[in-house]
Formats: structure tokens, sequence, C-alpha cells
């Protein structure tokens, strides 16, 4: 018999920030979503991924953090997380 072995776990990346941040990596949109792209090299084959695809961080604040854990078929599971910054307060002006 053919006993297929996969100690590989798989892999999670993610895409561009849609809308894009400004250079301060701040934004200021009331919602923005990033991709989540899969992978197992392994060759079992991807069994769960436990967020769906794209991330959205809608809530404001700094440094948010959501975490991806994938799971192949074989078992073999990998994390990884995404921090983000959403700012949609208008700032009010100073008058001096």
């Amino acid at each position: 018999p053919v006993v297929n072995l996969d100690k590989t776990a798989p892999t999670v990346s993610f895409g561009s920030k849609s809308p894009a941040p400004n250079s301060n990596d701040w934004n200021n949109q009331h919602k923005v979503s990033i991709p989540i792209t899969t992978s197992d090299t392994g060759g079992s084959g991807m069994a769960t991924v436990d967020k769906s695809s794209p991330l959205i961080f809608d809530a404001e604040g700094d440094d948010q953090t959501q975490q991806v854990t994938v799971t192949d078929v074989a078992g073999n599971q990998a994390s990884t997380s995404y921090s983000f910054t959403l700012d949609t307060t208008v700032a009010a002006p100073t008058v001096v």
C-alpha cells in the first residue's frame, strides 16, 4: 500500500488593503478589507480556515489584530496575525 506523509504546515498570506492606507499606514474609511490566500505545499490539501476572506476591519482603533488559523487534511496547523489601524474620526479644527 502507498502511504502519503504530510508534515508541512499550510500557509496564510495577505493581499493588499482595500482601500489603501495613507503613508503612515492609517486608513480613515469605515470599512477596510484584506484578502486571505491559503496554500498547502505538503500535499494533503486544505481542511479548514477559521476566517473567511477577506478580513474586514470596520471598528476604529490603533493596532487592531485578527488571527487566521489554517489546518490541512493531515492535521498540520498554522496561525498568522494581521494588525491594522483605522481612524474614522474627523479632526476638529483648532482655533488660535
